[in-house]
């Protein structure tokens, strides 16, 4: 119920209690892998545990009473959790870390207390110095009792794309930055009227100034909704990368060769800068392009016909510049491959033509 709730269980798969002497660890993986999710295990400190919890997205944590709690997500001081009725509660990540803690720390307190006691502290400065001695010598306990559920690196890509909130950042984006550059156009509207029209008094001014700061805050909502954006798909091209690397088999590197995967270990990069950059900037140019058209009345045909012309274009150097980055990775393919194979050339090959095949390359190239 936890993996459905949060979203990322792709099978309704019924699962079967684990016997009293299984190792829970693998039945949960066992269990993850079965709603089509993984289950990885969280190694922390009892120093961190606080900010783990504040982080933490659909987890299973077990308590030293073998209780469980099912979290759907957590905040700077609370965790939601899944109840046995499948309601949602809060809880504090205090006591929840209190909780954790209070098996190692029970028998420690009362060696403490009576130790400040006998050292002369004040009785109001006791539990604060307890505090602070049992986090500083139970810091560096472990704790692994702890398995997030997340969506598996090979996964679709929309299951990806849900667990990240992607599409909401999105919309989010979309609907800051659409009131932004509205309010950036009403403001300028106040301006230009009162000043073609001669009445450029205080109160339109005013009316300016106000709009201006209004603004302030939606570019600084359309700032960070545009980092969250990058950053969670980034980390899912990222993921999806290594997964693919950690599943090639020996028969398609011997077919493809070291460097092909070189070649598109280099452009990975690329992509990820152009796809988001590029992306973002097209999603938001839509919507200033849609407020254009209002702002134009009779003249956005105009703009139409320039946009569809731009489109046009567009596609046109779409189709050069997919030739020319294929032709970049053969090229990186032939470079690795020769200087590899170097020892052959020279003594196979003669001087005068080692490097035909690349002046090719190079002049189709540029």
């Amino acid at each position: 119920m936890l993996a459905r709730k949060a979203g990322i269980a792709a099978t309704s798969a019924d699962l079967v209690n684990p016997l009293p002497r299984a190792v829970i660890g693998e039945w949960i993986d066992r269990a993850a892998t079965r709603l089509g999710c993984e289950a990885e295990p969280v190694e922390t400190t009892f120093a961190e545990l606080e900010q783990q919890l504040s982080r933490v997205e659909c987890a299973l944590l077990r308590l030293p009473n073998s209780d469980y709690l099912a979290i759907l997500h957590g905040s700077t001081r609370t965790v939601s959790v899944l109840a046995p009725d499948l309601s949602i509660h809060r809880l504090s990540i205090a006591q929840i870390c209190e909780a954790i803690r209070e098996p190692l720390e029970g028998p420690r307190r009362l060696e403490i207390e009576e130790m400040l006691e006998d050292a002369g502290v004040p009785k109001r400065h006791r539990e604060k110095s307890v505090d602070a001695i049992l986090r500083e010598q139970l810091g560096a306990t472990r704790f692994n009792d702890c398995w997030v559920l997340r969506v598996p690196p090979g996964a679709a890509q929309w299951r990806w794309l849900r667990q990240t909130n992607a599409p909401l950042n999105a919309l989010a984006l979309a609907a800051f930055h659409a009131v932004a550059y509205v309010l950036w156009i009403a403001s300028w509207l106040v301006l230009g009227q009162s000043a073609l029209q001669g009445r450029l008094d205080r109160g339109w001014l005013l009316a300016w100034a106000l709009l201006l700061f209004t603004l302030v805050p939606f570019r600084l909502l359309t700032t960070w909704f545009q980092g969250l954006l990058a950053v969670g798909i980034g980390g899912i091209l990222k993921q999806r990368i290594l997964a693919g690397a950690l599943r090639l088999k020996p028969e398609e590197m011997r077919h493809q060769g070291i460097g092909h995967f070189l070649g598109q270990a280099l452009e990975a990069e690329t992509l990820e800068t152009l796809a988001l950059n590029g992306g973002i900037a097209g999603l938001l140019a839509t919507i200033e392009l849609a407020v254009a058209c209002v702002v134009l009345g009779r003249f956005a045909p105009v703009l139409l016909v320039w946009w569809i012309l731009t489109v046009a274009l567009s596609w046109r150097f779409l189709k050069a510049y997919r030739r020319w980055t294929e032709a970049r990775l053969s090229m990186t393919h032939d470079l690795v491959e020769r200087m590899v194979g170097h020892r052959t050339r020279l003594a196979q090959q003669r001087r005068d033509q080692w490097h035909e095949e690349e002046d090719r390359a190079l002049d189709n190239y540029v």
